[in-house]
């Protein structure tokens, strides 16, 4: 997957089909002692794929990370409507 880092461990029960888990994933687990539960994704507070510091790493069920990202889209949609608007003005 793009922009993440993926490390090599084939005994983990998420890695994909040639053995590879996101980086993320393993440090949210070892962070937070635990394995991720089943159907919840490790979200990257600031964005960055590939900033696995543990204070940037925030797990969450799947359905609730998709409404966020949602509500961030369009967040991001009011804001170029907002500055598009005001460029007009000028």
């Amino acid at each position: 997957i793009r922009g993440y880092i993926r490390v090599l461990f084939p005994e983990h029960p998420r890695a994909d089909k040639r053995g590879y888990v996101c980086e993320h994933i393993l440090v949210w687990e070892k962070a937070n002692n635990k394995p991720l539960p089943e159907g919840w994704v490790v979200h990257h507070l600031n964005g960055i794929r590939n900033d696995n510091r543990p204070v940037n790493l925030v797990a969450l069920p799947d359905k609730k990370h998709r409404r966020i990202l949602a509500a961030k889209a369009r967040r991001i949609q009011e804001l170029e409507a907002l500055l598009n608007s005001q460029y007009q003005l000028l």
